[in-house]
């Protein structure tokens, strides 16, 4: 599987495994000044979430969780000041969810970013 494919298949896994978790997809593969976000949602609470979905086959020598850098998390950061003025909103947090996909087995792990 090429890497786009798989990246899209696992931001499909992150999207149907957040509606299972009770969150509320508002938007997927949203394009801002900033950059991209790959899912937005809100949770149970009504917090707004911005989620960057990481998918690596499961031998894969980098474990997909780590391909989220320092950098990657300030842009990530960026994103989030840039959607709390869009949307008026103060409440919330970034999530980070690593998807490792191996036919058919897939484990998902999801994370709060600090």
């Amino acid at each position: 599987m090429k890497k786009k494919e798989l990246g899209n298949l696992g931001e499909e896994i992150a999207a149907q495994y957040l509606a299972q978790q009770g969150y509320k997809i508002i938007a997927r593969n949203l394009k801002l000044k900033k950059g991209e976000v790959d899912i937005l949602c809100k949770d149970s609470e009504n917090n707004l979430v911005l989620v960057e979905v990481k998918t690596c086959s499961k031998f894969s020598p980098v474990p997909a969780i780590e391909n989220i850098t320092r950098v990657k998390k300030n842009r990530l950061r960026r994103l989030w000041q840039e959607l709390t003025s869009i949307y008026n909103c103060d409440n919330g947090y970034i999530m980070a969810i690593a998807i490792y996909y191996e036919g058919h087995e897939t484990n998902i792990m999801a994370y709060i970013l600090d």
